[in-house]
């Protein structure tokens, strides 16, 4: 996954400890409905979360905020904008999508389904309006940093004024920006669960005695060192006034947090906690868990994560024999069979196109993972997802290492049955997908792994959502040469 890192960033007046108020903003955008999910962003908005939380910093909401749609995200900064007033210095981190049309830097919520440009105006969030707010504030020092996937994630949808990367922003007085990378060039995700550029960023803030100009240098030469120079960082800003330290100035201590000023750990329990079971999955209740592991609804939580995971009694078990005849002339080994809430699905795998993935297809199958896995995103006209044995979400992947891509020109079309990935080629682990209709802006970027011979009358009947309010589940898969 390429992504490009646009910082605005604005740090504090040296000091007493936590003499300034200090207040952010955090956000991490993964769960895409309608382009590709992204590995890192809830990963980086959680690091910096936390590394900010140790700085001082107090975090609107009580901590990283993850997966917002448009809604939430203008929530979410309005919010942040309401508490501003009477701040040294503000800081906006936004980690997902982004996008630049006509020179305009956009955040991708992720509800977001643009089919024209000129939808782009109402369905994103534009980043002039996070710095007017910023601006407006009467902040000392302002802080912001997009960290955004850098290419179109929306291909060819009418979007002609799209460019690649994020645009060069001007900057506001008391400001300082630094970009992942060059403008317009190629930011590098990581393979280690955070960016280059995020986990530089982690890192270099918490050494006491570094001004703001060194601080951001020293992360420049790091990022440029984990990437074998791949990627450079750039700075710009404004003038600043006076020295700022992120951990604390020159001789004197690092910047910790007095005992009578810690905050308490439950304060946003009961409004996370609304907030979580309102969503009702189980990735929504394991974050609360997370961040409030000894509060009052912890236990609720750990029971919801048990109800959704470990329900298979609860649902009616499929047929000791098939109900369904298997297609003559396919090898029974190539063949799985899936009984869902909806009924039987037949599936011939196409070993011919990607043997790697049909081969993990039924060792999956054999091991038990994809019973009673939910159909987690299901999109009308689009495609029916499933395959998350791990959290029953979406989110998870397996025990066994990600897949190098095998894709060909087999063209996706209803009843194609595709791996789903992340936005790196080489990252399919276990989900997989049946398309409803014709899908030919998948073709060639995704693995075909198999199509569907029989039931897709019962694919068809799956219910809808993304997740479904009331989603069906996959009771039992099996290779079909193993039922007896």
């Amino acid at each position: 996954m390429i992504r490009i890192l646009v910082c605005i960033v604005v740090l504090l007046l040296a000091g007493p400890a936590f003499a300034e108020k200090r207040v952010a903003l955090v956000i991490g955008n993964s769960a895409y409905d309608n382009v590709t999910r992204l590995d890192n962003p809830r990963n980086d908005a959680r690091l910096i979360a936390s590394t900010l939380a140790g700085l001082g910093f107090t975090l609107v909401g009580g901590g990283a905020q993850l997966d917002l749609d448009k809604n939430k995200l203008e929530a979410a900064i309005q919010a942040f904008s309401k508490a501003l007033p009477g701040a040294d210095v503000g800081m906006f981190y936004y980690a997902g999508h982004g996008v630049q049309v006509r020179g305009s830097n956009y955040l991708v919520p992720v509800n977001a389904n643009p089919t024209r440009e000129a939808d782009v105006d109402f369905q994103m969030v534009d980043v002039a309006l996070v710095l007017r707010q910023m601006e407006d504030s009467g902040t000392k020092l302002n802080l912001v940093i997009l960290d955004a996937c850098r290419n179109n994630p929306f291909g060819n949808r009418g979007l002609r004024s799209t460019s690649n990367g994020l645009a060069q922003i001007q900057v506001p007085e008391g400001t300082l920006i630094s970009y992942a990378t060059q403008p317009g060039s190629v930011a590098q995700d990581g393979d280690s669960g955070n960016s280059p550029y995020s986990r530089a960023l982690a890192e270099i803030i918490k050494k006491p005695g570094l001004g703001i100009f060194d601080a951001f240098n020293q992360v420049g030469v790091l990022v440029k060192r984990t990437t074998g120079g791949s990627q450079q960082p750039w700075v710009s800003s404004s003038p600043i006034d006076g020295n700022f330290y992120f951990s604390g100035a020159p001789g004197g201590p690092a910047l910790t947090a007095p005992a009578s000023a810690a905050p308490d750990p439950c304060a946003q329990a009961k409004a996370h906690w609304e907030a979580a079971n309102a969503i009702g999955t189980v990735a929504a209740y394991q974050d609360h868990l997370r961040l409030f592991p000894n509060c009052t609804f912890a236990g609720l939580a750990k029971a919801r994560i048990e109800e959704k995971t470990k329900s298979v009694a609860a649902i009616a078990p499929p047929p000791s024999r098939p109900t369904t005849r298997l297609p003559p002339g396919v090898d029974p080994a190539d063949e799985i069979v899936i009984d869902t809430t909806k009924g039987r699905i037949v599936i011939k795998l196409r070993p011919d196109l990607a043997p790697q993935h049909a081969e993990r297809i039924k060792q999956l199958a054999r091991d038990g993972y994809y019973n009673n896995v939910p159909f987690h995103r299901v999109i009308d006209g689009f495609m029916a997802q499933t395959g998350d044995g791990q959290n029953f979400n979406g989110t998870g992947g397996s025990k066994y290492p990600n897949l190098k891509q095998e894709f060909s020109s087999e063209p996706f079309k209803r009843g194609t049955v595709g791996m789903a990935r992340t936005q790196s080629n080489d990252s399919a682990n276990s989900q997989f997908f049946i398309c409803f209709a014709d899908a030919s802006f998948l073709n060639s970027k995704y693995t075909v792994i198999g199509d569907v011979v029989a039931g897709m009358d019962v694919v068809d009947r799956i219910n809808k959502g993304q997740p479904p309010a009331n989603p069906d589940r996959m009771v039992k898969v099996q290779v079909a040469s193993d039922i007896k």
